[in-house]
């Protein structure tokens, strides 16, 4: 449990130094773009702070407060993935020109900031669910990215407008789809009545 604690420390700095620098670099070039990945980036610090909330109950053999770290990652995954597909419909019906060499840029950094922070996590225990709900955060995340640099090439190369927001939808899917699983794992193992009572 030490060692899961200390990835997961690790990973947050990794993860909380690429967001600071999205974050500042947005504000000192005044672009927006950056800013919303940055600010989008938040959500995944605030992850990892719940996982590692999650590992110290179970360090402290507090299993509610764990169950209820993994449960409140999975709720964020899936509304996450509503957010993400209500925005993407909304530029489907009116999609909206794209800045696609800064967006392919900004993307890419992304995704790099999610492999470096998987590569700090490692597997960690595989009972650990606050451990795997932050991998599902940076995972699915990581795959968004590859969905959403896809769209933007087929948008740069081919000038498809709705391919960024059908990209968009089909990684609100996939979030989705792992929110819903982590979810069910976590009540699977962390069952309501059961730690009512712990």
């Amino acid at each position: 449990m030490a060692g899961d604690l200390r990835r997961l420390v690790v990973a947050l700095a990794v993860c909380g130094a690429a967001t600071a620098a999205e974050i500042v670099g947005g504000a000192l070039t005044r672009s927006l773009a950056l800013t919303a990945d940055g600010l989008h980036s938040l959500v995944h610090v605030g992850a990892l702070l719940l996982a590692i909330w999650g590992a110290t109950s179970m360090a402290a053999r507090a299993p509610v407060g764990a169950g209820r770290a993994a449960a409140i990652n999975a709720l964020v995954i899936i509304v996450l993935s509503g957010m993400l597909a209500v925005e993407s419909l909304s530029r489907l019906s009116a999609p909206q020109p794209v800045a696609y060499g800064p967006a392919i840029a900004l993307t890419a950094f992304g995704l790099l900031a999610n492999i470096l922070t998987i590569t700090a996590l490692g597997r960690g225990c595989a009972e650990d669910l606050n451990h795997r709900a932050v991998r599902v955060h940076m995972i699915g995340d990581a795959a968004i990215a590859v969905v959403a640099l896809i769209g933007l090439g087929a948008g740069a190369v081919f000038g498809w407008r709705w391919a960024d927001a059908a990209s968009g939808l089909v990684g609100a899917a996939l979030l989705s789809a792992l929110g819903a699983r982590l979810m069910a794992q976590t009540l699977r193992t962390y069952p309501p009545a059961a730690s009512h009572r712990a």
